[in-house]
Order: structure tokens, then sequence, then C-alpha cells
């Protein structure tokens, strides 16, 4: 399911698809979950809880998917009977206060592509964080994990989740129906995101700058080339 936040504009030609973490962010929603421990939205037996699982994926003992579960559903629990829009607010709140969580290239980018690309977040993130930057930098839509509401309340109910490679290249698929795959530009960091790549003509794998881990694409480049690197593609 796509979230289209700008869709009474005119529909641009091509469009940009990007992952968050590690892609446009630093560690974002690492930030936003320290943040709402801070405001006590988030447990401190949450974040016990998310470090031990997280502990244990490093040693092997859940795979990716796992362990995106374990964690979402973890939180929505603490979020329930917290309102939608109130996380979004404190999730804004902490990007404008901490402008360096965004990576510099993708406001050039956002700059650079206005006039031809809509732009799109394909993130695993629950959708609070999503709806959060594209409110900031005016993009069009996202397809993310969701969790159900009531009246724009949690209930602490069902997820839907947007977690893997399969995940990723529906929303990218639903997403491109509309827009013209040469000069569509797609952005990721980890494997689940070639679902993303497949989609468009121009797939740019970025160097996880924050982790040990090598990249799982040969052809990763740094984010700072990746301006340049769109301009030779599509200028």
């Amino acid at each position: 399911m796509i979230t289209y936040l700008n869709n009474n504009d005119i529909r641009k030609p091509y469009a940009v698809l990007a992952d968050i973490d590690d892609t446009i962010a630093l560690k974002l929603s690492d930030r936003v979950l320290g943040h709402l421990l801070e405001l006590n939205i988030l447990s401190k037996e949450s974040e016990r809880y998310l470090a031990g699982i997280m502990r244990d994926y490093k040693k092997g003992l859940f795979d990716n998917e796992r362990v995106g579960k374990m964690a979402l559903t973890r939180c929505v629990n603490d979020f329930t009977g917290r309102t939608h829009r109130l996380l979004v607010g404190h999730t804004k709140d902490l990007i404008k206060n901490n402008p360096e969580i965004i990576y510099p290239y993708f406001k050039d980018l956002v700059e650079l592509c206005e006039v031809t690309h809509d732009f799109y977040l394909i993130t695993s993130n629950l959708d609070v964080v999503p709806q959060a930057v594209c409110e900031i930098f005016g993009l069009r839509g996202f397809a993310s994990s969701r969790s159900e509401l009531k009246d724009g309340v949690f209930t602490g109910g069902k997820i839907d989740f947007m977690l893997t490679r399969e995940d990723k290249a529906r929303a990218a698929n639903e997403i491109m129906a509309g827009y013209k795959k040469e000069k569509s530009i797609g952005l990721g960091d980890s494997e689940p995101d070639q679902g993303i790549f497949d989609a468009v003509g121009i797939p740019i794998a970025l160097i996880q700058e924050s982790r040990a881990t090598p990249s799982p694409f040969k052809n990763a480049i740094p984010h700072s080339q990746v301006i340049e690197f769109i301009k030779s593609k599509i200028l």
C-alpha cells in the first residue's frame, strides 16, 4: 500500500525511489527510538529488549526479517494509545533539530530533480518515520511497515511489514506503473533494496558508512558521489 501525500500535483515523468537508513539518513531509526525513549514513549524494558535482540542478530541467531518483525512489534506495543500524528511530530522535531542526520546529498538531489522526478520512500521503518521525512522535504509519498490505527490512534493490532526484497519490489512496481523507467532512480544500501533497483533505470547502491560490514553490492558508491553520478545519467 502506497501512502500519497501530494497526490493532487501533476505527476512528473520519472520517479526517485529511496530507502532511508544508511541511504538518505544516518541511523535515523535508531535516533528516533532514542528520542522516544527520552520522551518516555518507548519504555526502558523495550530498550533492553531491543538491545538483546540486536545482540542475537549480530551473533547470527536471527535473520534480518525476523529481527525486524520482533523490533517493530515491540515498539508498536509501546505506542498503543498514542496518536500517529504525535509520533510523526516528534520525528520531525528530531530531524529539524539535528539536520546532520540527513545526508547532505539528499537535499541537493531533491533540488536537482524537482522538475522531472517525483520522490518516494520505500522502507522497513514504521510509517511515522517516512511520513516525517516526506513532510519535511515535500516528497510525494512512501511505502513502509505500518500498524493498525483507529481514529489516528495506535491500537497495538495488526502490523503490515515492509522488510523483504519481495515486499519492496511490490511497492516499487506499484509506484513505477505511473512513471517512465529509463531515467527513474533507485537508492538503497542493503539486499532487500534490490527490489527497488530492479524497478528503475538508474539503480544506485550506496556504501553503508555506519556499518563495519561490507556492502552486498560490488558497485556501491559513497554518498558524496551520488549527485555527480546522477548528473552523468540524466543531464
